[in-house]
């Protein structure tokens, strides 16, 4: 509630009154005082008393005009006071009165001439300066706003809205650091300020900070345990976390406290989606239409495709409903504002399925683009090739996963590598940004290393602005904000590769980068991008070794018999095609000694699918099918080298687990298909020279897996083999070589050519 009872002038104006001055004096102290305690009629007739004397009385007209608004009556008191203020204009509680009045009537822009005024005749009153700035903001106006509120704290230190409000407008323009400094003096001068603290541990979940986001939002809601919104939060914090069941549980509680919060019901529905609980999913994203006008839910909805699934028949069936959804947003004309922020999902899942995701991939980016034409922003001087002649050519590498992920294990290499006397390198890190060995390194090792801000708008301004020739995407479809991103033209050439290998369906991608060794003839069909091809490489990374592992890192140490034939499939659960099933159950029931071991290191729920999932397609040998918690790297490799034999997941195979299990001999049955993910494997062992353990077929998958697994002379001559061969598979100056052929070639204008 704003407060209308400011003194009226802090300098007296004497008033011509000739008739009595002192009894309209005595008046308008009478007025001013019936209005402080609440009783609008007495004031009105004595006001009433002095206008029938002095029409144009300032005084008299402004506190007619606080009387009406008391009223309820908002355009007869601006009426009133624009009365007052042409009477006698220098007044200050005059301009700030109406300004309020104005403003509580949605016209920000008329009111601010008068706040700002109001600051000039008092540009020390603290009220007035929170008002302007309040105003600025809510005008679009963020730096005036946070000039005003930074003066407010400079008169008062210990203002709480100042100090909440800051933190709030940093918030958002994304300098989260600066924004957690104004929420925690806020916190300071008041420990109780809900809004603060559930504001600082939304900031620390975006920073990256979860265990101080979690600690925050339970402080919060210990004291205020009614707080939906802050449940709601929790829960997010929780998930990203990896916490899946304490998440849920917080976001059920937050819509127990209030049915009708969109948003707690469309991040359960998220929660559902990656747990594969697509008919609570669904009913979740409906929820959120029917409370609202929803037009990314819309999007998630119709984007919904099964993580694990249960038979190949439900693949089928989603993949249907994907192009006839994308059909009917396109149909509707759909508009999405923020992508980001509305929708916030890729297709992920559809690159784990065996079909070319051309037409699919190329159907979500038209609709995208449809929906959202700033997708497709240019920063300038990024859409025509430059000369590159006598300069080095700026190369930008950009992930969110540039730490100890698969995805900077496999960027760390060629980035470090890279030619420095021909080619500038910069780090694009997508926020929120995971501190570690491996983000160190490369950090490091980059010319320029960049966190970028948490938004697209902000984010492609400060790609572009580094005038980049190569923008490489070291995966695309893995976040949403690298998938967003994507759809600008933000460098003279844009590519992706191996680290999520799909194409895109994106027009601005203008490569695929690839090797002969991990595509079929036929391969160019398969992308929306230009396939280029690397040569005479045997995989896409220049990858650093493994330390061998511990000795002590036995069988005993993970849980697992000495007795059994171990075949390890240590893939994430989401590449075990439903038609691997077949293949597992026959190495099963072809081995009575054989014991599987899978990694459920995912959402829990993926572990539970497929363990029904194997108890109705292979009831009789499921049991023999053992589950390992998820675990360092280091441990991950003494993991491979404890086993017999690694199957090799088909349509999708190991890229880090192959380098890693070949590193120490472990022999890999693997069974190439038609797209270029299901090739990694065989690829690494045609350069090797030896393809001992490739495989045509599900019936030579299972026999020569069991002959490895049942016999150790021949898996110790295949180890023995892949020992002696493997190290051209490491530290391969060639993949750096042909990288940087490749950025040569497609930074070369026409007029460069021969």
């Amino acid at each position: 509630m704003l407060n209308w009872f400011t003194s009226l002038r802090n300098k007296k104006k004497p008033v011509a009154d000739p008739s009595g001055a002192g009894q309209i004096q005595h008046w308008i102290r009478d007025a001013f005082a019936a209005l402080n305690r609440g009783d609008p009629n007495a004031a009105a007739a004595l006001l009433d008393q002095i206008l029938r004397r002095q029409p144009d009385h300032a005084d008299a007209l402004y506190l007619s005009g606080i009387v009406a608004g008391s009223r309820n009556r908002p355009d007869e008191a601006i009426a009133l006071i624009r009365r007052a203020i042409a009477s006698d204009p220098a007044v200050a509680s005059f301009h700030l009165s109406l300004a309020n009045f104005l403003s509580l009537q949605g016209d920000d822009t008329h009111a601010l001439p008068h706040y700002l005024e109001a600051n000039t005749l008092e540009p020390d009153n603290v009220k007035t300066l929170g008002d302007l700035a309040h105003t600025l903001q809510r005008l679009g106006k963020a730096s005036e706003a946070m000039a005003h509120f930074h003066q407010v704290l400079r008169i008062a230190p210990a203002d709480l809205d100042a100090c909440y409000s800051l933190g709030t407008m940093l918030q958002n323009l994304g300098r989260n650091e600066d924004a957690i400094d104004y929420y925690l003096r806020a916190l300071a001068i008041d420990e109780g300020h809900a809004e603060a603290r559930n504001n600082l541990g939304v900031t620390y979940q975006a920073l990256g900070r979860l265990d101080e986001s979690i600690t925050c939002l339970r402080t919060l809601l210990e004291r205020h345990p009614q707080h939906a919104r802050g449940w709601n939060n929790l829960g997010c914090a929780l998930l990203a976390a990896r916490k899946v069941n304490e998440a849920e549980a917080c976001l059920l509680r937050a819509i127990g406290l209030d049915p009708h919060y969109p948003g707690a019901h469309s991040n359960l529905a998220l929660i559902h989606r990656e747990q594969g609980r697509f008919e609570e999913s669904m009913a979740g994203s409906r929820r959120v239409l029917e409370l609202q006008d929803n037009p990314g839910e819309r999007v998630r909805l119709a984007t919904l495709l099964p993580v694990v699934a249960r038979s190949a028949e439900e693949i089928a069936h989603w993949r249907c409903r994907f192009n006839d959804e994308l059909d009917q947003l396109i149909a509707q004309g759909i508009t999405l504002t923020d992508p980001l922020l509305e929708a916030g999902v890729s297709n992920f899942s559809l690159a784990y399925q065996p079909e070319s995701d051309r037409r699919l991939q190329e159907k979500a980016a038209a609709m995208y683009a449809r929906a959202c034409p700033s997708l497709l922003y240019s920063a300038p001087g990024a859409a025509a090739k430059q000369s590159t002649k006598g300069r080095r050519i700026r190369v930008g590498f950009i992930s969110k996963f540039m730490y100890s992920h698969s995805i900077g294990r496999t960027t760390r290499g060629l980035l470090a590598e890279l030619d420095r006397n021909r080619f500038h390198v910069s780090a694009l890190f997508v926020p929120p940004f995971v501190k570690d060995a491996t983000s160190d390194f490369i950090c490091e090792h980059a010319d320029v290393h960049v966190v970028l801000p948490p938004t697209l708008e902000a984010a492609r301004k400060a790609i572009g602005g580094l005038e980049l020739d190569v923008l490489f995407y070291q995966d695309i479809g893995m976040d949403a904000y690298t998938y967003y991103l994507a759809f600008s033209r933000l460098a003279r050439v844009q590519c992706l590769s191996f680290g999520h290998p799909d194409t895109t369906g994106i027009p601005n991608m203008d490569y695929f980068v690839s090797c002969e060794n991990f595509e079929t003839e036929d391969a160019a069909g398969h992308y929306s991008e230009q396939l280029f091809l690397l040569r005479g490489i045997g995989s896409l990374a220049y990858y650093y070794r493994p330390a061998p592992p511990a000795p002590e890192k036995n069988r005993a140490y993970f849980g697992l018999a000495d007795t059994a034939h171990l075949y390890l499939c240590p893939q994430t659960l989401f590449k075990l095609h439903p038609d691997f099933d077949a293949i597992l159950g026959g190495i099963l029931r072809a081995d009575p000694g054989a014991e599987i071991v899978l990694i459920d290191a995912g959402a829990g729920a993926w572990g539970s699918i497929l363990r029904a999932r194997f108890a109705e397609s292979i009831p009789d040998v499921a049991h023999r099918i053992r589950f390992l918690p998820g675990m360092s790297p280091d441990d991950f490799v003494a993991l491979l080298a404890t086993g017999d034999v690694v199957l090799d997941t088909p349509y999708f195979n190991g890229m880090n687990t192959s380098l890693e299990a070949f590193s120490v001999g472990t022999p890999i049955v693997t069974m190439p298909t038609a797209m270029q993910r299901g090739r990694h494997t065989y690829g690494m062992y045609r350069h090797m020279g030896m393809l001992d353990c490739v495989v045509d077929n599900p019936a030579q998958y299972i026999e020569l897996s069991v002959k490895l697994g049942t016999n150790k002379i021949f898996r110790d001559f295949i180890k023995e083999k892949i020992l002696a061969r493997c190290h051209l598979l490491y530290e391969d100056i060639k993949v750096v070589r042909e990288f940087e052929r490749f950025f040569e070639t497609a930074c070369q204008p026409p007029s460069d050519m021969p």
